[in-house]
């Protein structure tokens, strides 16, 4: 019997919680020109209608371009996740991959991503900043 109240318990929680009580994992490989890029900085951005974007994880490229970012909030209003990498070892790699509401669980950034992202997302873009109603015409 408690078994089953703690099921009980344990899954209305998650009825009431929502999806964004719920980290994800998003592997992936900085390339370009078909080679990783080591040491580049991986920024995981969330954007939403009418908010400046925001940071949600970070990390560094290993030395065959990989990288893991852990526990970032999945969403259940619509936002979208981008990724942007900078650095390197010229520090003059600067790369970008628009994910969409509900990122994958294995990307690839390459010059490639950066360029389909940027041609749909240049009205958005602002400096390094993708902002403004993409989040609900995605």
């Amino acid at each position: 019997m408690r078994i089953r109240t703690t099921l009980v318990v344990l899954l209305l929680a998650g009825m009431f919680i929502g999806q964004s009580a719920f980290a994800k994992r998003l592997e992936g490989t900085v390339v370009i020109a078909g080679q990783p890029v080591r040491d580049a900085a991986v920024t995981l951005w969330l954007t939403r209608v009418k908010q400046p974007p925001r940071s949600v994880a970070e990390v560094s490229t290993g030395a065959q371009g990989e990288f893991t970012l852990h526990d970032f909030p999945l969403l259940d209003d619509g936002g979208v996740f981008y990724l942007t990498t900078r650095g390197g070892s010229s520090d003059r790699v600067a790369l970008m991959s628009v994910l969409g509401t509900d990122p994958p669980e294995r990307v690839m950034v390459n010059e490639l991503t950066t360029v389909a992202s940027v041609f749909t997302s240049a009205r958005f873009i602002n400096g390094t900043a993708i902002s403004g109603a993409m989040a609900k015409e995605i």
